[in-house]
């Protein structure tokens, strides 16, 4: 595919963990539009750091189905992971300030 191609494909997965994420865990959501921009971002960099960390797995042919999986599942952990993560420091900056 092409990189364009997979860098949407990687956006919108990412932004539908952060939302998902955001919705499970309601304490540490940063909001609808917050979680879906967040994940977003976290989506891309899941699947770039996969992609940096093991560049066999998207330079070979016969394992480009692999490689799609791969990419698939490192944009929903990493839009899920950045989401929460974010949330949860956001959650406890907010603490802070009301004591």
């Amino acid at each position: 595919m092409s990189t364009w191609v997979d860098l949407c494909i990687q956006i919108a997965i990412g932004t539908f963990a952060g939302q998902i994420a955001g919705l499970w865990l309601q304490t540490l959501s940063l909001g609808p539009d917050g979680d879906g921009f967040i994940g977003s971002i976290g989506g891309v960099g899941g699947a770039q750091i996969l992609q940096a960390m093991t560049p066999e797995i998207s330079n070979s042919i016969s394992a480009e189905l692999t490689g799609a999986m791969a990419q698939l599942a490192a944009s929903i952990g990493g839009g899920a992971f950045l989401a929460i993560f974010l949330g949860a420091l956001a959650c406890r900056t907010d603490h802070q300030r009301v004591l």
